[in-house]
């Protein structure tokens, strides 16, 4: 374990120190941004708040030498945190007496020698150093220990300790027992938070182990904190310890253990999201006695205990990697943004900018407006809906048959020589609990609140993405301001971008209590189950009782059970319901506000930004000047970013091919293949998907195209690519590849047009209606600078509807020329390609018009029924590639339509005309579209043509 640790330290430290540099370049560009009297810095500033001071704490906390990775230890008093934690140091450092317990926060962290650092309630400390192990345990029991109601004279102690285990960067801390004071609890909040990883020691000896309210009151707490913080939390990162699993007796420990694992995987009781995995049976008596031996042997339940921690550790270091890039990536996008959208006005006039800031200003008044609107909709919808739940659990709690069950109890109490206000107390008592257990009952049977928080969480989830996408792309437009139909389409369906994405796929705990993913029972159900608690005790003392004391002499019962139903009606009354309940959500809605202030902090900034525009000072050659160079500046620094977190921090989040079985290859050309896989690991959905292994190798120049592709491969708003069910990263020392993993298609488009019988008489119009689909998917592709190599009737596909899908998906670049030997002889892959850009002497970049050709291919092929070119490739006499190359690029070898094809006909000149402009590289997707316009509603007689039909 203590290998696995180091190890994992030492990873994190070149992780760390590769981000922190990639800081320190930032902080530099943007210092000399700021000197050279740019308005960037400005703008930056209005979008994040204190950017200066977070990115040198940042790159502080990256570059530092002494990162430490926290553990909490938690529980109960007297369950036994200090003895479990000398179990893990494997020396006897805290004390642990029975009849004391800790009184403070101790933090315990390795050091070259024995030393305590106490500090005191206000600034100052005490350092003491100790000659050994015992001089420093007899200290720490005298100043920390809990002895009676006596408090603490210390706010936390640091304790220096040479240990092996703490070598590793690990510091553990121990607290005091949860709940003994509620000031103590906000303080062990603050480094729960904070911790990579906490372990709750639950004493098993206790009637009962683990204590759900307790559990659950913690847990309510760090939501709270999460929620006013704005802080990340994952709550998988816990441990719970069945400590003292000696003292329970061995035909009960069967029952003990499964009670503890229902109380902590319960939805409405226990701790979010938790597994069996989570929760460990322990002995540190029996655990502390094995390792005394001179073997020093660490077996069993322990050993499990310190693999599950070395497996939580370095999960935490890197979600703290994570965050770091993820501020950083926002910043530099930022950056970059604000530095085009400069540069995209200097070649306009002072009408033009006029204009484009007038719409620009519109579309984010309307943006701004959208966000306040859906946000007071939502909160008036909850409020409502709040309303009604309120006002169904009145109804219920006040029914007859539940007034029975609660309140009938009162007949057989014993109130011989028991006095009113004793008898009153054990009213309470009782009742408080047979509500709570009512209240969890039935909403654990109706889900009412739960499905109020899920429904509501489900329009943010919806909406926080897209208002982020809508800023993004309004900012876009106002850089390329145009007023084609190109941008139309983009607004219309935009690819939202991966860091907008990733933010909200790795949701954090605010947002995941929100959006109702199964730890919504604990805030929002929670709300409900303590309310008897928390409200009958404030709501009991307005129920006058005197009249009911003067008849509880005469007639005791009689007089209980009307006490007994004056609780219940009091306490079920919304009008004092509801400003609990509301106080118990508070908290989420804060959270909620703050997300809306966040993205009006972005429009606002915008806005400002555009004011200042008008009262743009600098000469459009300074701006061209400056912003030119910092954007070549930024854009690496972004490309650096980008390329270490998607390459080194998120590997782990894409599939690997080894995860797959490979069954067959349903495609394989020049740059990829299409191979048909199953999951190795059974799943409920996708057990079959294709990969589509492209031959586009990442590197730290590329990754941003990269990342547009990956846009494309997920958005569901890109209807001509079928659905894609995750990203494959495989990786060598040398080269790394994204591979999608997509939804299984039915057939190629070759395979599919095969299997249509056409009549001779709607062969324009049918032939048309398979083609206009992909005409239509690149004419996309095309409006987002994206390509789809490699066009041909194979590569292409259909799904189960019989939708044709673009598979092969890619950026404009220039293709690797060791793919095309000019000697080779295997002319067939090479088909499908321009000429251009596979010569070594004059090649170009594959861009749209090169998709196009490959159009151009698809339709001469599907109106002939031939394959392109197959004379000269399956020709009597071998030609190379070189010869190949020649041979096409002389014009007069161009593929066309003939007179017995129906030359001469309206639709089918025009179907001819596309063919030819296609290969002559002189035609764009929209303008094809628009030039087959005379095929769309086409019939004629073509029965003098002599141009093979297809069959079955």
């Amino acid at each position: 374990v203590i290998r696995g640790l180091s190890s994992d330290a030492e990873n994190d430290t070149i992780l760390r120190k590769i981000l922190g540099e990639i800081f320190t370049s930032t902080i530099q560009a943007l210092q000399d941004l700021r000197q050279s009297g740019d308005t960037l810095m400005g703008h930056l500033e209005q979008c994040f708040d204190n950017l200066s001071p977070r990115l040198v704490n940042e790159e502080s906390n990256l570059l530092s030498e002494s990162i430490k990775c926290p553990i909490m230890v938690l529980g109960e008093t007297g369950s036994g945190k200090s003895s479990f934690i000398n179990l893990v140091l494997g020396c006897e450092l805290l004390p642990h007496s029975l009849l004391s317990n800790t009184n403070t926060i101790c933090e315990i962290q390795y050091g070259e020698n024995f030393k305590a650092c106490f500090h005191l309630t206000g600034s100052s400390k005490e350092e003491h150093s100790f000659k050994s192990l015992e001089e420093m345990r007899q200290s720490l029991s005298n100043k920390i220990q809990k002895k009676g109601e006596q408090k603490s004279l210390y706010k936390r102690v640091e304790i220096f300790l040479p240990s092996d285990i703490l070598k590793t960067g690990l510091l553990i801390v121990d607290s005091p027992g949860i709940a003994d004071t509620g000031e103590m609890t906000d303080i062990v909040l603050g480094y729960l938070i904070k911790a990579c990883a906490f372990i709750y020691i639950i004493n098993s000896e206790n009637a009962g182990g683990v204590a759900p309210d307790r559990l659950q009151h913690l847990f309510k707490k760090v939501v709270e904190k999460v929620f006013r913080d704005e802080q990340d939390y994952r709550s998988t990162c816990a441990m719970f310890i069945c400590n003292k699993w000696d003292q329970v007796p061995y035909e009960e420990r069967s029952k003990v253990y499964q009670d503890t694992v229902k109380k902590l995987c319960s939805e409405s009781t226990g701790w979010p999201n938790c597994t069996e995995d989570q929760i460990f049976r322990l002995s540190t008596k029996e655990a502390m006695f094995i390792q005394d031996t001179p073997e020093r042997y660490i077996v069993g339940h322990f050993a499990a205990v310190l693999h599950k921690i070395n497996g939580l550790i370095p999960e935490s270091r890197h979600i703290l990697l994570i965050n770091s890039a993820r501020f950083l990536q926002q910043v530099l996008d930022k950056a970059a943004m604000f530095i085009e959208t400069s540069l995209s006005d200097v070649n306009l006039s002072q009408e033009e900018r006029m204009i484009k800031n007038k719409e620009t200003l519109e579309d984010l008044t309307k943006l701004r407006k959208d966000v306040n609107e859906f946000f007071e909709k939502e909160k008036n919808n909850f409020d409502k809906g709040l309303e009604k739940i309120i006002r169904d659990l009145r109804d219920h709690l006040r029914s007859k048959e539940t007034v029975s069950a609660l309140c009938d109890f009162t007949h057989s109490m014993d109130t011989a020589g028991v006095k009113w206000k004793e008898a009153t107390i054990k009213v309470r008592i009782k009742l408080y609990d047979s509500i709570t257990e009512e209240i969890q009952r039935w909403e654990t049977q109706n889900k009412k609140l739960e499905i109020l928080g899920s429904g509501m969480a489900k329009q943010f989830q919806q909406k926080f993405p897209d208002f982020d996408s809508k800023l993004f792309n309004l900012q876009k437009r106002y850089i390329q301001h145009s007023k084609s139909g190109k941008m139309v389409a983009e607004d219309e369906e935009p690819f939202v971008p991966v860091i907008v994405a990733e933010k909200f796929d790795n949701i954090n705990l605010g947002l995941k209590v929100l959006m109702g993913i199964s730890i919504s029972p604990v805030l929002l159900i929670g709300a409900i189950i303590r309310l008897p608690v928390w409200g009958i005790k404030e709501l009991a003392r307005k129920v006058k009782g005197h009249m009911l004391e003067k008849e509880y002499d005469t007639d005791p019962k009689v007089s209980l059970r009307k006490y007994a139903e004056s609780i219940l009606e009091s306490t079920s009354d919304p009008i004092k319901m509801k400003p609990i309940m509301e106080n118990e959500v508070s908290p989420m809605f804060q959270y909620l506000d703050n997300q809306r202030r966040r993205v009006l902090q972005q429009i606002e900034a915008e806005l400002n930004l555009l004011d200042k525009r008008k009262e743009e000072k600098e000469t459009r050659e300074f701006i061209a000047k400056n912003c030119s160079s910092q954007k070549v500046r930024f854009e690496r620094l972004r490309r650096r970013l980008t390329y270490f977190y998607k390459i080194e921090l998120m590997k782990n989040s894409y599939k690997k091919l080894s995860e797959f079985e490979l069954e067959e290859t349903l495609y394989q050309g020049l740059f990829g293949e299409v191979c048909k896989v199953l999951p190795k690991v059974e799943t409920d959905h996708h057990l079959e998907a294709v990969v589509v292994k492209n031959k586009h190798r990442i590197d730290g120049v590329n990754i941003m195209e990269h990342m547009r592709v990956e846009e494309a491969y997920r958005s569901k708003r890109f209807v001509y690519n079928m659905p894609c069910i995750s990203m494959m990263l495989e990786s060598s020392s040398e080269h790394h590849f994204f591979w999608p993993v997509l939804s299984l298609p039915k057939c190629s488009f070759r395979s599919f047009v095969k299997s249509k019988l056409i009549n001779p008489e709607e062969k324009t119009q049918t032939l048309y209606t398979y083609i206009e689909p992909v005409i239509s998917g690149l004419d996309f592709l095309h409006t987002k600078k994206l390509v789809h190599v490699d066009v041909s009737q194979d590569s292409v596909m259909v799904d189960q509807n019989d939708r044709v899908k673009l598979m092969h998906i890619t950026y404009p670049q220039k293709l690797d020329l060791s793919l095309f030997p000019e000697a080779s002889t295997e002319l067939e892959q090479f088909v499908h390609f321009h000429w251009e850009t596979m010569s070594a002497s004059s090649q170009r970049e594959y861009s749209f018009q090169h998709d196009m050709y490959g159009v151009g291919l698809m339709m001469w092929e599907i109106w002939t029924g031939q394959k392109a070119f197959q004379q000269v490739v399956t020709g009597l006499e071998p030609r190379t590639l070189l010869q190949f190359i020649r041979f096409l690029s002389m014009n007069k070898n161009s593929l066309r339509l003939g007179v017995e094809d129906g030359l001469g006909i309206l639709a089918v000149n025009a179907w001819n005309d596309c063919i030819i402009k296609c290969q002559n590289l002189s035609i764009n997707a929209a303008d094809l579209l628009n030039t087959l316009a005379p095929c769309k509603n086409s019939t004629f007689d073509y029965s003098h043509a002599q141009a093979p039909l297809y069959s079955r």
